[in-house]
């Protein structure tokens, strides 16, 4: 015996008007009835879970402080990555492949940042150096060999407040 002969057979036990017709009725197709219909149709998947975007904190004087969270470094977008994705199991892959597209942009934008802070850095130290050899030239603030004045400590104090301020920063 053929598998065309075995099919053959089947289809002729299996399609017939009465079967045909108990499908179209079971589906709410024939005769119409709209909530079989609905009923039969997949359920919507349900809207992601947004991670909170504010974490509560308790401040000096006992008072509840709402305090954003924002990615400040890769490893953090990396996690924020990694609690949607496991958080919601059923997003399609186009959508994953989209916030991870969305998480690679921000872990550049973000060293991106950091380079920036460190050439920044770099060359605010290499012009305050410039001025204080320009200065040296010049003879301006150093009359009495290496006895700086009041202005030149206020100018080193800032820079190195502003220097700290970065580091700090950069650390965060």
């Amino acid at each position: 015996m053929e598998f065309l002969e075995i099919l053959s057979g089947a289809q002729d036990k299996a399609i017939t008007p009465l079967n045909i017709e108990k499908a179209w009725a079971g589906v709410g197709l024939e005769p119409y009835d709209p909530e079989i219909v609905m009923k039969r149709l997949p359920k919507r998947p349900s809207r992601p879970v947004t991670p909170p975007s504010t974490v509560t904190l308790t401040g000096p004087t006992g008072e509840a402080v709402q305090v954003p969270i924002t990615p400040a470094n890769i490893a953090q977008v990396d996690e924020l990555f990694q609690r949607i994705i496991e958080g919601e199991r059923q997003l399609d892959l186009a959508i994953v492949l989209q916030i991870q597209k969305l998480c690679k942009g921000a872990s550049k934008a973000i060293a991106n940042v950091s380079i920036q802070r460190t050439t920044n850095i770099d060359l605010i130290e290499a012009e305050l150096t410039k001025k204080k050899r320009g200065n040296r030239k010049r003879g301006n603030n150093y009359a009495f060999g290496r006895v700086p004045n009041e202005e030149i400590i206020k100018e080193r104090e800032a820079f190195v407040q502003f220097k700290e301020y970065w580091t700090w920063i950069s650390k965060c």
